[in-house]
Formats: structure tokens, sequence, C-alpha cells
């Protein structure tokens, strides 16, 4: 769900009515829509209101600190690369390509493996679909398979070769001529 003004989200949960909600990331954007930085915070908890009070479950990145004090003691999953969470990714690496291996709970680690993803923001995005992948008991290895094979094409995160030059090309990024 995304929003550009309070109650939006509020809104749409009730359209929704899910049982799981996860807000990937509390940021500066879109400000003008909110009034300022609190509005989005006031804004994107809309999700974690209505996941309290119909008895869901947050997924929450127990790296960020806003995320988890905002969460505070609602009922959650937490996933990150500390070994407090309950999904932690280890020998992590996101450059060229995100890569790590995961343990959920009391699981041994996972073997290795890498997606055609790229950037520090994606290891988030990707451990919160193993996150999802583990709550609805997915197998290990299917899980990493799905991520392996994931190619982006929506032009975000797509990686680009032009000449001798590779980078990641972002939407808002015009492609440099060759």
């Amino acid at each position: 769900m995304g929003a550009n003004h309070q109650k939006e989200i509020e809104f749409l949960s009730s359209l929704a009515q899910p049982d799981y909600g996860l807000i990937t990331s509390i940021g500066k954007a879109h400000l003008e829509g909110f009034g300022g930085f609190e509005g989005v915070i006031k804004a994107k908890t809309e999700l974690y209101q209505f996941i309290e009070k119909n008895q869901g479950k947050l997924l929450v990145n127990g790296d960020d600190e806003l995320l988890n004090r905002l969460s505070g003691k609602l009922k959650k999953i937490t996933f990150g690369t500390s070994d407090s969470n309950d999904l932690q990714a280890s020998d992590y690496e996101w450059q060229p390509w995100v890569g790590f291996r995961f343990s959920w709970k009391n699981e041994n680690k996972t073997r290795k493996f890498f997606t055609q993803l790229t950037g520090r923001y994606n290891l988030d995005n990707v451990l919160s679909a193993v996150c999802f992948g583990k709550i609805f008991e997915v197998e290990n290895e299917k899980i990493i398979q799905a991520l392996e094979n994931y190619s982006p094409n929506n032009n975000r995160s797509q990686w680009v070769e032009k000449g001798h030059t590779a980078f990641c090309w972002m939407p808002t990024m015009p492609i440099p001529a060759a």
C-alpha cells in the first residue's frame, strides 16, 4: 500500500484486511502531503494500528531503530543482520549482488546464495521476502531458488551495461550515452 496523505493507509487496510503488515521504511519522501516527517510516521503506522486491532502480526526490520520503537510491544517477527532477530542474515554482501545466508529462529544457517539485485536496501527487501516465506512454511531451498531466479524487469534495481560502464539503474536516472 502506498500513501501520499494521512488516513489513506487506514482506508486501504480496511479494504484489504491484512493479517500481516510490513513497513519497509519510513523516509522523508513526499513530505508535502503529510505535513512533515511526523505526519509520515503517523500515516505509515496506520498499518501497525490496523494489525494490532485485528490481532495480526507485524514483520519488522529489527535493525531499524525507528520501526522497532514504533512497533513497540505489538506481536511481531523481526528480520535483519543482528543476532536478536527471528530471521538473521549472515555472511552478507550487496556489491555487486545481494548475497547471504539466513537462519530462522533455531534452524541451522542455509547455504550462501546470491540474488540478481544490488544495493544495501535490497538486502532488507529480500530478507522481508524470506521472512514471509518462512511464515508460510516454504522450504528454505524453494525460497532460495525463487530469490536466485528473480530477475528485475520493471525498471527497478536492474543492472545495465553501457559500453565499459555497468550500474544499477533506477527509474529516476537517465540511462547515460555509451
